[in-house]
């Protein structure tokens, strides 16, 4: 009985870019924005509001300022926790994409299946993973 979560989010941040866009600093304001949006996230984090345990998630930063959100965990019991985090880079960070598995074992009718959660253009779109099972048949 356990649920499962795996996924990365590459942040981004569409009206950061629109902004500074034409001007001779762009790209440093730009990350500028997103060092900002990933020092909220990792406090966030730090203090456990999604319901993730700290331990499950990894910010990092790239040697040319990429920035990636990982997470890796399993529950007892099904969590929003993975969806919540999804869904405050979605609000805070327009333009980043990404995706999470979400396997729960408890669901019935998908317990042998993931559920994927898409974020992409600024927008959540789940949608079920037919060939990557949990269990073998």
């Amino acid at each position: 009985m356990t649920m499962k979560y795996h996924g990365w989010i590459e942040l981004n941040y569409t009206e950061g870019w629109r902004k500074f866009e034409g001007k001779e600093v762009i790209y440093s304001e730009y990350i500028q924005s997103i060092r900002l949006i990933t020092i909220k996230l990792e406090e966030l984090v730090e203090k456990e509001i999604f319901d993730i345990p700290k331990s499950d998630v990894s910010i990092l930063v790239s040697i040319d300022d990429m920035t990636t959100v990982h997470l890796s965990g399993k529950r007892n019991h099904w969590r929003s926790g993975p969806i919540k985090l999804l869904q405050w880079i979605q609000q805070n960070a327009p333009g980043s994409h990404g995706q999470i598995h979400i396997h729960d074992d408890e669901h019935g009718t998908l317990d042998e299946v993931y559920k994927i959660y898409r974020l992409t253009n600024n927008a959540i779109v789940e949608s079920i993973e037919t060939e990557l099972k949990p269990l073998i048949d």
